[in-house]
């Protein structure tokens, strides 16, 4: 498999944009060709969710819903670890959220987050606010984005996360807190 940059940027609404959109096209239709023959329903979830984020990155959000869902499907039917299943529902919610379905994606965030007062999501905590925080902020619901920025926020500094994810819930704050203004 050649080196694709994978690479991308934030726009003003909080939204991915690829920086090099054929690389990461050729990349996805490079993956759609090895999960033919990808047998282990771990490493298969694995790689259908990894082509569904490239897909709702790129825009290709029916394609990219329908990759979470068999990834859902394959979880479900092998009983596999729940985090996968926590990982592909956030992504799905995700979906929906950039499809504007802001009903099917709010009820997805607000039952894991039900779920996530039950038992510890561990590193997955941080992405759930982070994604909720997303999903109302396309919703222009400025308050509540911040307040979940500022969770995601103190949990990635807590966990000691990467640069990268601090910064971004640190800039997603920050944006909100602006629009708040």
């Amino acid at each position: 498999m050649r080196d694709y940059d994978l690479s991308y940027h934030f726009d003003e609404s909080l939204h991915e944009i690829p920086n090099n959109a054929t690389d990461m096209d050729l990349y996805v239709h490079e993956m759609k060709t090895a999960l033919t023959t990808v047998q282990d329903p771990i490493e298969r979830v694995k790689t259908l969710g990894q082509i569904g984020v490239y897909l709702r990155i790129m825009r290709e959000l029916e394609e990219a819903q329908d990759y979470f869902l068999k990834a859902l499907e394959i979880i479900e039917r092998h009983s596999l670890d729940p985090v996968l299943r926590i990982q592909q529902q956030m992504r799905l919610a995700h979906v929906h959220q950039w499809l504007g379905d802001f009903e099917v994606s709010n009820k997805i965030f607000e039952d894991l987050l039900k779920e996530s007062e039950q038992k510890d999501f561990g590193p997955l905590q941080s992405f759930l606010w982070q994604h909720m925080g997303k999903n109302y902020f396309d919703q222009l619901r400025w308050r509540e984005a911040h307040d979940c920025f500022e969770k995601a926020l103190s949990l990635r500094i807590a966990s000691k996360a990467p640069e990268d994810q601090i910064s971004s819930s640190r800039e997603s704050a920050k944006a909100a807190l602006q629009r708040m203004n």
